[in-house]
Parts: structure tokens; C-alpha cells; sequence
């Protein structure tokens, strides 16, 4: 499937976004935001993406992913972003897609593309006809037990790389109680070895959400869904429940 590279102007700076499946008759579009980390983007997540977009896109599902600012090949520095940024960042670019297309419209965002789309959609809830998290990031508190799954890591470098602004810069609501106000349609899909205290604490106020809701936990896949079958579930699930609430 081709795939068009390409950028867009916004008040905060120039992003790095691409498109698959828009050559082409499409029932709907996904706005799809990646994960969090200095080397995270287009291209970090381009695998997981890639694929979901080509797999949407024999379904006739178009999409469009971008690199956060501060990541890939979009402007700005990652320890200068904030929570608030990017989730500005996400409203720009749903209003941007509403001006451009007259079809449904999906939010999905990764890890902590999950949480900054959570907020998002709770902006933008008339525009979008459903979100989609995958291991969402449950809280953005430092003392949350699912905080440690960077620090657990001494190969990992995200916790030289977080700016101060990571921590004061964010939204005064909770993810949970952002999550449990959302009125639209809602998947969550995580693996049963998420990272630590992620799944916990999602299905704890997941249990509050409004319907309609739907919560899909995989067998043996990880925070990132690295093996094979628990990816391809991920997306074909992910598939699925767009056909099921197009209309």
C-alpha cells in the first residue's frame, strides 16, 4: 500500500505526519499517535503502525500517523514537550482532518499516545467516532505504582530525557477521571504482560467508564506486542471494532 510522506504548519511548529489508504474509496479515517520516548516517532513505531495501516487499509480504513513534537522529524525537543503540548498538538491535527474529510473519524494513540488521546478526545468528543488506546498509560503521577516501568530499566535512558515539563505541564484531571466522563465509543487493548501496574490500574477505572466500552487483554503479548500473534490480534481487533461503529 503507498504510502505518502509530508508535513503540516501548526501554531507550535512544523509536524512530520504520513497517509496510507487515502488513494483510494475509504469508509473512515484513524488519527494514530505514538508512544513516548527520545527516540520514539514515525519511525520508532513504524513496524506496529505500518502494518495496522496496511491491514486498514484492505479493509478500506485510511489513516494518518505523525511524530509528536520534540520526536522523529517533526520540530522541537523532546525534554521541552509537555503532556499539554502534545495533547494540543492532537486537537490541532483532528481539527485539521475535519476540514479535509467527510468521513468518520477515529483517534488511536499508543502507550502515551494512549493518555494524550484520552484527553484529547475528551476536547473533541463531537468529532470522533471512537478512541482507541493500546497499553494505555493509566496516570501521570510519578507515585503511581505504573511509573516504574521506565525506571526498572538501567539500559533505558528516559529518565535522563524527561524534562521537568513532563511533571508540570499536564492536565489538572486525571487519565482515569478523563477516561470515565468519555461518552463515546471506547476499545482498550493491552497484553496480559503489560508493563507493571498498567493493566491494574486501567481495568480499575475502566470498570466506571461509560458504555459503550469494550476492554481486550491478549494472551502472552507485551506493553509493545512484540510477538507475532499477539500484534496480529492486536490489529485485527482494532479492524474489527472500527467496521463495527462506522455507522
Amino acid at each position: 500500500m503507498s504510502r505518502e510522506l509530508f508535513f503540516i504548519e501548526t501554531p507550535q511548529g512544523r509536524i512530520a505526519a504520513s497517509k496510507v489508504g487515502w488513494d483510494q474509496a475509504y469508509s473512515s479515517v484513524v488519527l494514530m499517535a505514538h508512544g513516548f520516548s527520545p527516540d520514539a516517532g514515525m519511525t520508532e513505531n513504524a513496524k506496529i503502525f505500518f502494518d495496522t495501516s496496511n491491514l486498514f487499509a484492505a479493509s478500506n480504513i485510511a489513516s494518518m500517523a505523525f511524530d509528536f513534537l520534540g520526536n522523529g522529524q517533526s520540530d522541537g525537543h523532546f525534554r521541552e514537550i509537555s503532556p499539554n503540548q502534545r495533547i494540543e498538538t492532537v486537537i490541532f491535527l483532528i481539527d485539521w482532518l475535519k476540514d479535509q474529510i467527510n468521513k468518520p473519524l477515529f483517534l488511536l494513540g499508543f502507550s502515551m499516545g494512549g493518555a494524550i488521546s484520552v484527553y484529547s478526545a475528551a476536547k473533541r468528543e463531537k468529532d470522533l467516532k471512537g478512541l482507541l488506546t493500546w497499553s494505555c498509560v493509566p496516570s501521570f503521577d510519578k507515585k503511581s505504582p505504573s511509573a516504574t516501568w521506565f525506571q526498572d530499566k538501567p539500559d533505558f535512558s528516559m529518565v535522563d530525557t524527561i524534562g521537568d515539563v513532563f511533571y508540570t505541564d499536564k492536565p489538572d484531571q486525571t487519565i482515569a477521571d478523563t477516561y470515565i466522563g468519555l461518552s463515546l465509543p471506547k476499545l482498550q487493548i493491552q497484553g496480559d504482560q503489560d508493563y507493571p501496574g498498567f493493566r491494574e490500574e486501567f481495568t480499575a477505572f475502566y470498570a466506571k467508564a461509560k458504555e459503550p466500552k469494550e476492554h481486550i487483554i491478549i494472551p502472552e503479548a507485551d506493553h509493545s506486542f512484540m510477538k507475532v500473534h499477539g500484534r496480529t490480534l492486536l490489529m485485527e481487533n482494532s479492524r474489527d471494532w472500527i467496521l463495527k461503529n462506522i455507522s
